[in-house]
């Protein structure tokens, strides 16, 4: 699904990238949303109330996101982005390929992880999962995308297209680089993984699963010890579960 903007400055369409000024006011609308929609629910939030929270007209938030349900889903995708502003690195361009987030401490803008860069082949297979499994929870466990996940669920019988949006627009580019990099430990004897796509997502499922059990669903902070312990239980787990020659 791709979020539609009217924008005369630029964005998807115009061959242009939004303006830095077009830029800063998507931001302000985003982070108006998320506000409103955690605190009032999805179907009890007004697009007048999030215009009014972020200092601009309503029709401009129709003209940049079509309507609310869009502009859920763009706050999903920032969230799952986790940046502080999305539009920064794609020129505004909702539409851009999104990589997953690595949030850092609560207060501080999250900065992009390169793929490349987690699996690096000569290093422990366990320390490569654990370090992955702290950057998963952290993003998973971040305020904003945590309060935006349990919205999802509380709305589930009334709205389940907001839970199937927030499914359908978690970045898969983290999972499929740990796929790959779980098939070239295969290939090369070191793991015996016969499904790389498939552990690479139970990986990612039970850090999420285990991370917001554990924290209430994000209300109780976890610090970053207990973080730690999950990521090494979990990486633990399936480095059993995939060594060779297992009986």
């Amino acid at each position: 699904m791709v979020i539609t903007t009217g924008a005369a400055t630029g964005g998807p369409g115009s061959g242009k990238p939004w303006s830095h000024q077009t830029a800063k006011k998507r931001a302000a609308i985003l982070t108006a949303a998320v506000t409103v929609f955690v605190r009032e629910g999805f179907a009890a939030a007004s697009v007048d109330e999030i215009a009014a929270q972020a200092g601009v007209g309503k029709q401009t938030v129709y003209n940049y996101f079509g309507d609310k349900q869009q502009l859920f889903l763009a706050a999903i995708q920032r969230s799952q982005q986790g940046e502080a502003d999305s539009d920064s690195d794609s020129g505004g361009d909702p539409a851009a390929p999104e990589s997953a987030a690595a949030p850092g401490a609560d207060a501080s803008p999250p900065a992009r992880l390169d793929p490349a860069a987690l699996f690096p082949l000569d290093r422990d297979p366990y320390d490569v999962l654990t370090d992955l499994g702290r950057h998963i929870l952290d993003a998973v466990l971040d305020p904003d995308r945590a309060a935006l996940h349990r919205l999802t669920i509380a709305e589930l019988e009334r709205h389940p297209e907001l839970q199937r949006m927030w499914r359908d627009t978690a970045s898969g580019g983290i999972i499929a680089a740990l796929a790959r990099y779980l098939a070239e430990l295969g290939d090369r004897g070191r793991l015996a993984v016969d499904e790389p796509d498939l552990t690479a997502r139970q990986f990612a499922v039970l850090l999420a699963a285990e991370g917001r059990t554990r924290s209430l669903h994000g209300l109780h902070r976890l610090d970053p010890d207990e973080r730690r312990l999950i990521a090494e239980q979990t990486a633990a787990l399936i480095l059993r579960a995939s060594r060779p020659n297992k009986a």
